[in-house]
């Protein structure tokens, strides 16, 4: 009977090991796919600021054959100084 009952023991704490370790590498497994997550949606985000400044450098370089008043060049160099810096900040997030 104690042979039985040790080997009743012996297979409840194999069993709660096993369980333990497959909990914790479905643990892993969803933090790496959350991390995995974030990164490709940063990238995303990055990718969109990227193609709007792009357009908007293009329809600014349309602008700037159409008017070269001094104003127009004043305001924009300040917007490219603004956008360089939220491209900086955003790439360093």
């Amino acid at each position: 009977m104690q042979l039985i009952n040790q080997m009743v023991l012996n297979n409840r704490r194999m069993y709660a090991d096993l369980k333990s370790k497959l909990l914790l590498g479905d643990i892993d497994r969803q933090r790496r796919l959350q991390q995995q997550w974030k990164t490709d949606l940063d990238a995303w985000k990055l990718s969109h600021v990227e193609v709007a400044v792009n357009k908007f450098q293009y329809d600014l370089l349309l602008f700037t054959s159409v008017s070269q008043s001094p104003s127009a060049s004043d305001v924009r160099n300040i917007f490219f100084k603004i956008l360089v810096l939220v491209l900086q900040n955003k790439r360093s997030k």
